[in-house]
């Protein structure tokens, strides 16, 4: 009696018949459960079996059904096709459950050499030069796989045009010399209908199956959440899979009986089977440029667990900071499992330099002893190795040149460019002969010449700044260098070098001391080249009190040019002539400047003076009998006693960091023509925001004075002559709490009772 699949085959015959050329007759899809033709749903799919088109369609992204009725054939399709549809390479086979786990690493990738499948259909565009005809092309060709997974080959017709043959049969045989057999062939068409009507496809046996090339695109879902491991195949593609409980080499044979030439109808893929799992070395963090390294280490077993000895793994430095292998300190280097399976390298840094070196990592099967099996990467991937370290170094900044007798400023920066903390740091510094230190921010220790910073603790990607000025007392060039060393035995070190000239400008000018109102006097100047090199850009300004007028009718400063250039001994002479405009004492001062900060000046005072009033006309003889008084002389008009006491007071570094200290300058001059007793000199530290850390000094040495707590009294000075400046008075004090403070000057004498004050007001800056 005839089958149901008989009469349902000879039914689909005379339906097909009937629709002869009705190329575009869309039929409802069978339904897959069996209990009925149709399915009865709105799902139609689109089949070949009613147009006679030969090859694949141009490229199209494999979609879900429905499926849109097929195009007409471009005839000859170009192999770079639109963007739009981009086509990928023919799919390849990969394990589709591998029964093996590989154990990912957390730091780098980890991957059995397998390479991945394309994402698209279309030509395949794989047109050798010189072909030929249609060939057989198998895909892939040779494959490594774990025992118990599930490989799937792709194969398909390529025609002269670029694109696949559709409804090609084909055979898939297994070599019996071999291990492995087929479990699934593809079908060709929606729901199997190609089954159908041509019989295929049909695993007759273990080892051999029929099929036909698809007339669809088809995307092959392993059933896993990840759409990454889908295979896509292409229309004209037939499909098999292929496994194997045990190691070996499988060898399947697919060939196309319709195609005549024998040496392009047919092709061979090989897999081999493989028992193994690997777990890749740990990423690691190690210390950089000390110690003995770190070790790495991969663990290669069966899948049960047992571990497999003899196997090879390859380790290579690919990138980062440089790094070695002990046995032989080069860059790549192979380890042997053990009996336990384990393959250890020691890989150490190569130099000081922090962070992240990448280790290429390959396992390697070793041949088999019948032969059957080559020696192959089974996987590869990548560890990861951070070399960590604490940093040290010295940046030392300070002024290019100054003047001898000068002020230094230096800033020194200790910083940490490491990834770990830097412990106990400290700082050093002794100054080269002539090199005086007058202050510091923060405050140094000394020991004998040599002045000490600590520092502390350096947390990784900070710094520390010290700030110090300096007194040059010789003419050389100034080489400061400066020490940083930790207890972790890191040393780092940070110069600053600073040209100190000796002046090389000297300024004599001489003129009157009175004058009278209204008069004119003339002062003449000498700038003389004292140095060993001429001088160039020379200026002389000249700056004058109210009481004085230039001649010329220039204002306060009268700048005056000096030819160019001055030569060494040479001297420059000039006048300057001034009007006397009022009576009293008036000040010039002139200032002569070049380029290398060389400097000169002198300073002169002119008293000027009334007229003196001339007598009377004698008065006419009186006729009285008395006689006239003879006249009396005037009184000689005394000089006016002009000027009086001046102090000024300046901070040598300001601001400056809580905690720190700087040294405050006196100065005080007598500007009158005549002396002045019982000199006295207070000063009174404002608040407690600054406090004294020295006793004063004046002149370079140590000055007698009643130190208080927030005030100093100095012993009284006899006498101060005319014109007299003293030596200056030097304080040192330190910034106790953030905020600005004032330090106030008061100066007292006989002939200034009412005192003269003077202040300067620090800055002391948050720590």
């Amino acid at each position: 009696m005839p089958s149901v699949n008989s009469y349902t085959r000879c039914g689909l015959l005379l339906i097909c018949g009937w629709l002869a050329g009705c190329a575009h007759i869309r039929i409802p899809a069978i339904d897959p459960s069996g209990e009925r033709l149709f399915s009865g749903t709105t799902t139609f799919e689109s089949h070949g079996l009613f147009h006679h088109h030969r090859h694949a369609q141009p490229p199209a992204v494999a979609t879900t059904p429905p499926v849109l009725p097929p195009q007409p054939v471009v005839a000859a399709p170009p192999c770079n096709p639109p963007l739009a549809a981009a086509p990928p390479p023919p799919v390849i086979a990969v394990p589709v459950a591998p029964a093996v786990p590989i154990v990912p690493v957390a730091c780098g990738p980890q991957q059995t050499v397998i390479p991945s499948p394309p994402k698209a259909s279309g030509p395949i565009c794989a047109r050798p030069a010189g072909y030929r005809g249609p060939e057989l092309q198998v895909t892939p060709t040779r494959i490594v796989a774990p025992v118990n997974s599930e490989v799937i080959l792709a194969a398909g017709v390529s025609a002269p045009d670029g694109y696949y043959v559709m409804r090609q049969p084909l055979e898939w045989m297994l070599a019996q010399d071999g291990v492995g057999q087929f479990v699934a062939v593809g079908h060709e068409s929606p729901h199997n209908l190609s089954f159908l009507l041509r019989d295929s496809p049909q695993k007759v046996a273990t080892n051999y199956a029929r099929a036909h090339t698809s007339t669809i695109s088809q995307t092959i879902d392993r059933g896993t959440p990840s759409p990454g491991d889908d295979v896509y195949l292409q229309k004209g593609q037939a499909w098999i899979t292929v496994t194997s409980p045990t190691e070996g080499t499988s060898h399947v044979v697919v060939w196309a009986p319709k195609e005549h030439n024998w040496e392009r109808r047919k092709a061979t893929a090989t897999i081999f089977w493989i028992d193994a799992a690997w777990r890749y070395p740990p990423c690691a963090v190690a210390r950089a440029g000390a110690g003995r390294g770190v070790a790495l280490t991969t663990v290669v077993t069966r899948s049960s667990g047992e571990p497999l000895p003899g196997w090879r793994v390859r380790y290579t430095v690919l990138e980062g900071p440089p790094a070695v292998f002990s046995a032989r300190r080069n860059t790549e280097e192979i380890a042997i499992t053990d009996g336990a399976g384990r393959a250890t390298v020691q890989l150490l840094p190569g130099s000081q330099e922090p962070g992240i070196t990448t280790i290429g990592v390959q396992v390697i099967r070793p041949a088999s002893g019948r032969g059957d099996l080559p020696e192959m990467v089974v996987g590869q991937g990548t560890t990861t190795v951070q070399w960590t370290t604490p940093g040290l170094s010295v940046q030392a900044v300070g002024a290019s040149s100054v003047a001898a007798d000068g002020a230094i400023g230096y800033r020194v920066q200790v910083a940490n460019g490491g990834d770990l903390v830097t412990r106990g740091v400290t700082l050093s510094y002794e100054p080269p002969p002539g090199i005086t230190v007058l202050n510091s921010s923060p405050p140094a220790q000394a020991f004998g010449q040599r002045l000490q910073w600590r520092l502390g603790d350096l947390q990784p990607g900070t710094a520390i700044a010290v700030e110090l000025s300096c007194r040059a007392a010789v003419s050389a060039a100034v080489r400061s260098t400066f020490r940083a060393a930790s207890t972790d035995g890191l040393t780092a070190e940070g110069t600053a070098t600073t040209e100190v000239f000796a002046n090389a400008i000297s300024v004599r000018m001489t003129g009157p001391d009175t004058a009278p109102v209204g008069s004119e006097v003339k002062f003449l100047i000498d700038v003389t080249n004292t140095g060993q090199t001429a001088l160039t850009n020379l200026v002389a300004s000249d700056t004058f009190e109210p009481g004085l007028a230039e001649r010329g009718g220039a204002q306060s400063p009268a700048v005056r040019p000096i030819p160019q250039p001055l030569a060494p001994g040479e001297t420059y002479s000039f006048a300057l002539t001034f009007i006397v405009t009022q009576a009293g004492r008036w000040s010039h001062r002139l200032d002569a400047s070049a380029d290398g900060g060389h400097r000169g000046s002198a300073r002169s005072f002119v008293i000027g003076t009334q007229p003196v009033i001339a007598p009377g006309p004698a008065a006419p003889p009186s006729t009285a009998a008395t006689p006239a008084p003879r006249p009396i002389p005037p009184a000689a008009t005394a000089p006016p006693t002009l000027g009086g006491l001046k102090v000024t007071a300046s901070l040598l570094a300001n601001p400056i960091r809580q905690g720190a200290t700087t040294t405050c300058d006196i100065n005080i001059t007598n500007d009158r023509s005549i002396p002045d007793q019982d000199l006295t000199l207070s000063v009174q530290l404002i608040g407690d925001g600054v406090a004294l850390t020295r006793t004063p000094v004046k002149g370079g040495v140590t000055a007698s004075a009643r130190v208080g707590a927030n005030s100093i009294e100095f012993m009284p000075l006899r006498e101060i002559r005319a014109g007299e400046v003293l030596a200056p008075y030097r304080l040192e004090v330190q910034g106790v709490k953030a905020g600005r403070h004032k330090i106030r000057v008061t100066v007292t004498s006989s002939r200034s009772p009412a005192g003269v004050t003077a202040e300067a007001e620090l800055t002391v800056l948050a720590p």
